[in-house]
């Protein structure tokens, strides 16, 4: 079975792609990656898995190192700075080189964080008693979290949005809610 080949975006003013071997374990599509370019080894984002290249399977290098586990962007941000880079004409390695922090570019470890809300027992207390009683948006916005708890994914994906979550935030003075930082 032939090796999987990961075409590979790089911080270079090359409007243009990269090929590479895959090696051990093949990287998800926005993942970084430690690739050798040239005489050193730099960052780039892995963008796809490809049917084949234009070099000899030969004359293709190995990723050196795949540095996370779950992609930097996923796959809809992946899109959009791709369509950005298209459309405006720019080699898409320093667009998504762009979409990252200083750290990230340098191919620091990530250590995500995600943001986790809870109803206190003001916030229980309050939807209990019909509170918010003029704000129904923020009441339902209110009861969904005291129903999901720490988990935040059945929110979003229940319909709730940004506008939903400015929602949860602006009870925060209320002292209904709180954030907990928690690591995935």
């Amino acid at each position: 079975m032939a090796e999987s080949i990961i075409r590979v975006a790089v911080d270079t003013p090359l409007r243009r792609t990269f090929d590479y071997l895959a090696g051990d374990e093949a990287p998800r599509p926005g993942a970084r990656v430690r690739v050798p370019f040239g005489r050193r080894q730099i960052i780039g984002i892995a963008l796809e898995v490809a049917a084949g290249s234009a070099l000899p399977p030969d004359k293709l290098k190995r990723i050196a190192e795949v540095l996370d586990a779950e992609p930097v962007f996923d796959a809809e941000l992946l899109a959009l700075l791709r369509w950005a880079a298209d459309y405006y004409h720019h080699p898409v390695g320093e667009v998504l080189f762009a979409a990252l922090p200083k750290l990230a570019r340098e191919g620091a470890r990530t250590r995500v964080l995600r943001e986790v809300w809870v109803a206190t027992s003001e916030g229980s207390a309050a939807h209990a008693a019909g509170e918010p009683r003029r704000a129904p948006r923020q009441r339902e916005v209110l009861g969904q979290l005291i129903a999901h708890g720490l988990d935040l994914r059945p929110f979003h994906e229940g319909g709730m949005g940004y506008q939903d979550l400015y929602v949860v935030t602006s009870r925060r003075e209320t002292g209904e809610v709180r954030e907990i930082p928690r690591s995935r």
